[in-house]
């Protein structure tokens, strides 16, 4: 059965254990990382949230639920702060100090209130709405001079499904102008090849090996990574450091698999 994407939990577990992350440099400056995930609708976006959320890493995580001003955005039953509440309309706080919101209009103006909250945070997630090219929310946090202290852009996370993608690809690609699919694998730093337990198992090895071909086919330094409900190694999707020039993003990325 294939599994749908999930809301964001409004109660999270708190467990002692935390993920020792392999990498360094988590703590060299005081920008917090932003990670942007896209994906299609129903590839696991929401799931992969929900994963992260969930994890034993021990992080204050912010989650921006991406609508601006599209009207294909998915509600979310959320908490309104109040003040503030035309630019970041609702918050919940989830029992481990992670944070969700949802943001209609103004992306600076999001992060610029998550930043200045007086608890720390970790990390920021920005989940996507399934047909947004992620270029432009990425060039935010490279041009914007207000943010350029407090946030970097940590990668581009695009969630993939293992069982349509050839047919999202096939379907548009003789025409002039690319899908929205071809766009998020060509922007992505990390591909998560998601539901690969739903491709025929009389073929699976080679099926996979034909969709990452195809994956590289479009953006040759996309570090993949195959799952099952987005259950992936935390140290491969988070601090990634990916447009850090003093470090190797590819080699960070994957030095855990």
């Amino acid at each position: 059965m294939e599994d749908e994407e999930e809301d964001p939990p409004l109660a999270v577990r708190i467990d002692e254990t935390t993920h020792e992350f392999s990498n360094s440099h988590e703590n060299d400056d005081v920008s917090v990382g932003v990670t942007v995930i896209t994906g299609f609708l129903g590839a696991g976006k929401s799931t992969l949230v929900n994963y992260i959320l969930n994890g034993k890493h021990g992080k204050r995580i912010a989650v921006i639920l991406n609508e601006f001003g599209e009207e294909i955005g998915v509600e979310r039953a959320m908490i309104n702060e109040g003040e503030g509440g035309a630019l970041v309309e609702e918050w919940v706080e989830l029992a481990n100090g992670c944070i969700c919101c949802t943001v209609k209009h103004s992306l600076v103006q999001a992060l610029e209130q998550l930043v200045q909250r007086k608890e720390r945070l970790d990390h920021i997630l920005l989940e996507t709405t399934g047909l947004a090219n992620p270029a432009p929310l990425a060039s935010v946090l490279w041009l914007d001079d207000q943010l350029e202290s407090a946030v970097r852009l940590d990668s581009i996370i695009t969630v993939v499904d293992a069982k349509n993608l050839l047919f999202q690809i096939d379907k548009y690609r003789h025409l002039s102008s690319y899908p929205e699919a071809i766009h998020q694998i060509a922007f992505a730093d990390v591909v998560i090849l998601n539901k690969v337990d739903l491709v025929s198992p009389e073929r699976s090895g080679d099926s996979l090996d034909e969709l990452e071909k195809e994956i590289h086919e479009i953006n040759s330094l996309a570090h993949v990574i195959r799952s099952v409900r987005c259950q992936v190694d935390l140290s491969e999707v988070l601090n990634c450091r990916a447009y850090d020039a003093t470090v190797n993003p590819i080699k960070l990325c994957s030095e855990s698999s």
